[in-house]
């Protein structure tokens, strides 16, 4: 568009900001917007006094974004003013010009093309230590169109972020659904309030085992060696397997025979208690870190024994059983002296069935989701190469 400007980002930086130190001012209550107000998603409301050091004053309509840890990406509009002093973490990178929509830069900043620049000015050793540089982030170039065109193609992403927005409330609505299903037939495993048979889960399965102990060697391919990572909370994830040789891999499926409907569970690290069932045959064996339960169907349905292992209530009692050395791990003994409900098989087939038709219903919202996601990311894109036309702006 003819009245697009290309201008350096740092034109849009707040220069000459202030500060204030909130110590000063005990009993004044203040909008905080710190880096975990962000993930919690409002501002704390604190009194001064509650407040440890310095902070940026800002301003509604400001828009802020974290340098550290920029892989998360985490950039806020100030929000309205709301009778108390707006004050924000001093790792905020502040942008307040009558140059730019607020919308229109914060979906900027939040795009793929803004983070892949972002991510090559970090600087750290790792972890909360990383951060990005503003004094080269002020370099950026950025096409800045008129701020009619700005709002116009805010209102599009806008839209389209609605439509994502409610596609992921859909599919986590489907989640709570499976859960409280399972409370409503069965109740809460733990206390156990229907009065269930109690067994141990080594009565009631014909294999509990973990992965290969010992050091296997790393091939760029072969056959693959799944761990923690490959652990998925909807299923196995293959993105990033590892492959081992097939004489390596015969000696640990030996006693580690993955087959459908076998449970899967993370035993070692820091997401203990992770599980997901084998939902078809595949030709793969274990790491260390991953258990294998393998369930009698004539006593356990598979789906049944996967939710119960993912009550929040169950998962409690499983941390409660891990060992909390150096490196934390749930053993085979401990997993085998688990005890869990065991409610009539008719029961168990009963939910398991209610379960696949909620899961074939949340297949449909995934899809849905992956489709808005991918129009959201392709008008990001389009926006902000000054790609979307005057007419789709109009």
């Amino acid at each position: 568009m003819k009245e697009d400007k290309i201008i350096n980002l740092g034109d849009l930086f707040l220069r000459k900001g202030k500060s204030i130190n909130p110590e000063k001012f005990k009993e004044e209550e203040f909008d905080l917007l710190s880096i975990p107000a962000y993930d919690r998603g409002e501002p704390d409301v604190l009194f001064g006094k509650e407040i440890g050091s310095s902070k940026k004053l800002l301003k509604s309509g400001d828009v802020v974004i974290s340098r550290i840890i920029p892989h998360i990406r985490r950039c806020w509009v100030v929000p309205e003013f709301r009778g108390r002093r707006q004050i924000g973490s001093s790792e905020w990178i502040v942008f307040r010009s009558d140059k730019f929509d607020s919308k229109f830069l914060k979906y900027y900043l939040l795009s793929d093309l803004f983070n892949g620049m972002f991510m090559r000015t970090v600087r750290g050793v790792g972890g909360s230590l990383l951060r990005a540089n503003p004094k080269l982030v002020e370099k950026f170039k950025i096409l800045l169109p008129p701020l009619k065109t700005q709002k116009a193609i805010a209102a599009i992403l806008d839209e389209a972020d609605r439509l994502r927005r409610l596609n992921r409330e859909l599919t986590e609505k489907y989640d709570a659904l499976t859960q409280s299903l399972f409370h409503e037939m069965f109740g809460d495993p733990v206390i156990n309030e229907k009065k269930w048979s109690l067994n141990k889960l080594d009565d009631l399965t014909s294999k509990i085992t973990d992965g290969e102990h010992g050091t296997v060697k790393r091939l760029e391919e072969g056959k693959m060696y799944l761990m923690a990572r490959n652990v998925g909370h909807e299923g196995l994830t293959f993105d990033d397997v590892s492959y081992i040789s097939e004489e390596a891999h015969k000696k640990i499926y030996k006693r580690c025979n993955p087959e459908k409907g076998d449970l899967l569970i993370v035993c070692v690290g820091a997401t203990i208690g992770r599980c997901c069932l084998v939902d078809k045959i595949s030709d793969f064996s274990l790491a260390r870190s991953v258990a294998l339960i393998k369930p009698e169907q004539s006593k356990l349905n598979s789906l049944f024994l996967l939710h119960q292992f993912k009550n929040i209530h169950f998962q409690k009692k499983i941390m409660s059983r891990r060992n909390t050395s150096a490196q934390a791990g749930l053993y085979t003994g401990q997993i085998k002296k688990l005890k869990i409900i065991v409610p009539p098989l008719h029961l168990q087939t009963q939910f398991a069935e209610r379960i696949n038709i909620i899961e074939t219903q949340k297949a449909q919202a995934k899809a849905a989701l992956q489709k808005s996601e991918d129009l959201f990311n392709a008008l990001l894109q389009q926006a902000f190469k000054g790609e979307l036309t005057a007419a789709e702006t109009a």
